[in-house]
């Protein structure tokens, strides 16, 4: 569900759920789909529920921008939005039709322009030269960690950065990308 408001969105009368992020990802054969979709599963494995995969200023540079960017001024207007200011929401729903009991309730976060960066889903491709700087999916840090082709284990070593996408529509779900360790 995509939804555009004056702050974050998310659903009041199903439970939120949340899936480990900000770590690497290995692919165990099915590639990144499969890993996402597993994911998934464990965060719904209790039922019914949403999790919010990204918030977003519509002034942002988006990162990553689903289709093939922004929202024009005029697809706005037809959208019901007069200029750039607000948010867009996409949450996912997961739910056995006999869990629907009840009309999605939305509330707004009042989370806005303090929250200008934008949260999302995000998962790092799995390399060795990375495993000092971020945890694997599943496992934490590793033991004893590998390092960049310099011999330093730091951020900023060169490795090459790309990004997943897990099909359908075009719509990117993740995204490699560097940031600072926790």
């Amino acid at each position: 569900m995509y939804v555009l408001g004056d702050s974050y969105v998310g659903i009041s009368n199903y439970p939120e759920r949340t899936v480990e992020d900000e770590c690497m990802w290995q692919d165990g054969g099915g590639g990144f789909t499969e890993f996402y979709e597993d994911q998934l599963d464990g965060a719904f494995a209790e039922g019914a529920g949403w999790l919010a995969e990204y918030n977003w200023s519509l002034t942002q540079n988006c990162d990553p921008c689903t289709g093939v960017g922004g929202f024009s001024p005029e697809q706005l207007l037809v959208l019901g939005r007069e200029n750039y200011h607000g948010f867009v929401s996409r949450l996912r729903l997961r739910y056995a039709p006999e869990e629907a009991l009840q009309d999605v309730v939305l509330y707004e976060t009042n989370q806005g322009e303090e929250y200008a960066n934008g949260e999302q889903i995000r998962y790092i491709q799995y390399l060795e030269e990375l495993e000092s700087t971020f945890p694997v999916c599943g496992e934490g840090f590793v033991a004893d960690p590998g390092t960049c082709a310099t011999g330093k284990a730091e951020v900023g070593c060169a490795v090459p950065v790309g990004t997943s996408s897990a099909g359908g529509a075009g719509v990117l779900l993740a995204i490699a990308a560097l940031r600072r360790r926790r």
